[in-house]
């Protein structure tokens, strides 16, 4: 499987992937294999997959590869780039050349940058290759001569932007990739760039720390070495955990904490302890990766392992309190995952008398932010403390608007946190999009249930505004767009009128719709909602009633997909609300 029906996640293909236990290991993945694409830029991905698996496999591959996405005339245009097929055929010969470089073979590399210049003349990888040429000739090394060119790359972002962008499915591009230096002289290594940084050295213990408990290898040995070292802290010094975790390279700047707490209210400190260490492996923000360890104290002095929740990057704690002010202390925390930008996800839980539970909806996420609580304003429904996510920009070209958001999560009558509001910065010049309008609208109606209709109402009905703006990142014509999206917003508007029992205000709106856009598929599907649920008062039917139009018509529900997946996009089965 693996297809996505949104607009915005690139070119696809399905794939098989086999995953297994080697010898009572842990499942992982042993293959890939992708389904056959007519596509010129899943040729090429193939290829750079290839290159890169060359120090070990060599380049026959590669080359077969890169020459039929040159030369094959019969793969096709599958993007929105305008010179996609020229700019993927000129990148193809300039890796061929690179090649030819690798493998000792300096006529091979003077026809291919000459086949560049006459094919792709002024083109940025006809540049590139005449560098690469010059410096391999003079110093007879493809690596040195591909240092030139990602010099070269970062100072013209055309040769990485050619294949930064294909959808959020896609792996990106940066300068760093357009001429990889490869260590061909070890066998199963490759190399981007900058070797991997090495784990830091542990400082050795003292030898009064060294007779509590040895330091452990890994992350996984600190569940059993930890009750240790806290019976012996929670007797002589709360500091003492610490130092040792300092000692043994657990915790280090902005990374490892200990802290301690009474939390299942049988009068012996508990503790939530969070070791990390950086690793060539490490999810997290410069290679860390943590762990969440929650300790109970016995009335003996013994501490025992409670909780140990699964997770991937680096954990850090946010608070430890009566956040939803129902008499229990809650222990929050946020982990912190890297790859092409950071995420970072808050996590609460609450001890039930029995084990910890979740106090949080799936779904607390920012992107490059930040995570704070506060207390809940007076007139909210909450109580105790709201978290507040801040940021949601993650500086990558698929990113889409460099719009931030505010997101404010509550807990109501002592119940779990969920999503109440969601809120553009308006001092951002992004954020007079109408799609990113419909998004606060869009989670107004989804918190209806505490909030009520009315807020949903409003936004929607300020959606409505004519001087918002078109901004797809994908080219669609503004009118087009706004057209589309001004139709989803009198949809929306009318079912929240209607859910919210004022038919006449919804009667209204279509009438308004029906004017604005006569001959709108949008018209039709809020005509058609609007009478089923009039007749049933029952959402699903209504619902049901219209699914067929949205299935013949997917522009209108991919419109919402149009501004990269910094921005919450609605699916095929999400268009139509059901409360």
């Amino acid at each position: 499987g693996g297809i996505y029906g949104s607009v915005g996640a690139g070119p696809q293909r399905s794939r098989t992937e086999v995953w297994a236990s080697v010898e009572g290991a842990p499942y992982a993945l042993v293959e890939k294999v992708y389904s056959r694409s007519d596509c010129l830029y899943h040729t090429v991905l193939d290829a750079n997959r290839a290159f890169l698996d060359a120090p070990a496999t060599g380049f026959t591959a590669a080359t077969a590869l890169y020459t039929r996405a040159a030369d094959d005339e019969s793969l096709i245009k599958c993007w929105v780039r305008p010179n996609e097929l020229a700019e993927l055929r000129s990148f193809s010969l300039f890796r061929l050349a690179v090649i030819a470089g690798y493998e000792g073979d300096a006529a091979g590399v003077a026809t291919y940058v000459a086949r560049l210049g006459q094919e792709y003349p002024g083109s940025v990888y006809a540049a590139a290759g005449e560098l690469f040429l010059n410096r391999y000739t003079a110093r007879g090394s493809a690596a040195a001569a591909c240092g030139e060119v990602t010099t070269f790359a970062e100072n013209n972002a055309a040769t990485w932007e050619i294949l930064a962008d294909y959808g959020y499915t896609n792996p990106s591009f940066e300068a760093a990739d357009v001429c990889p230096v490869l260590k061909m002289d070890e066998a199963n290594e490759t190399e981007t760039g900058a070797a991997d940084e090495a784990a830091p050295a542990v400082t050795p213990l003292t030898p009064a720390l060294a007779a509590i408990a040895p330091c452990p290898t890994g992350l996984a040995g600190y569940a059993d070495a930890l009750p240790a070292v806290l019976a012996a802290s929670a007797a002589s010094d709360p500091a003492l955990a610490k130092t040792w975790l300092r000692a043994c390279g657990a915790i280090g700047p902005d990374r490892g904490a200990v802290v301690w707490a009474e939390l299942n209210d049988d009068g012996v400190p508990d503790a939530i302890v969070f070791p990390s260490r950086i690793s060539d492996l490490g999810h997290g923000p410069n290679g860390a990766e943590g762990a969440v360890l929650i300790f109970h104290g016995r009335a003996d002095g013994s501490y025992r392992l409670v909780a140990q929740p699964q997770l991937l990057g680096l954990p850090m704690p946010l608070a430890v309190d009566d956040l939803n002010a129902d008499g229990r202390l809650d222990v929050a925390w946020s982990v912190t995952a890297c790859a092409e930008s950071c995420l970072t996800e808050v996590s609460i839980y609450t001890w039930d008398g029995d084990a910890y539970v979740a106090l949080i909806r799936p779904g607390a996420v920012i992107a490059e932010g930040t995570a704070t609580f506060s207390p809940v304003p007076a007139g909210d429904p909450g109580a105790g403390y709201q978290l507040v996510l801040q940021g949601g920009v993650s500086g990558t070209p698929e990113g889409g608007l460099a719009t931030p958001h505010t997101e404010i999560w509550q807990s109501i009558a002592g119940g779990i946190y969920q999503r109440l509001r969601w809120t553009y910065d308006r001092t951002s010049p992004g954020s007079a999009c109408l799609g990113l309008r419909l998004i606060e609208a869009d989670v107004a109606l989804q918190a209806q249930a505490i909030t009520g209709y009315g807020p949903a109402i409003a936004l929607y009905t300020a959606a409505l505004d004519p001087a918002l703006e078109a901004c797809s990142i994908f080219g669609l014509p503004a009118d087009q767009e706004l057209f589309l999206l001004q139709g989803l917003a009198a949809f929306r508007l009318i079912q929240a009128q209607a859910l919210s029992g004022d038919f006449a205000a919804a009667e209204k709106s279509l009438d308004a719709l029906t004017a604005l856009q006569p001959e709108s598929a949008y018209a039709t599907v809020a005509a058609t909602w609007l009478s089923e649920f009039q007749a049933t008062v029952n959402p699903v039917a209504a619902c049901a009633a219209v699914r067929p139009l949205f299935d013949a018509t997917p522009a209108l529900w991919q419109i919402t997909d149009h501004f990269g997946y910094n921005h919450p996009a609605l699916g095929a089965d999400q268009i139509c609300y059901v409360p």
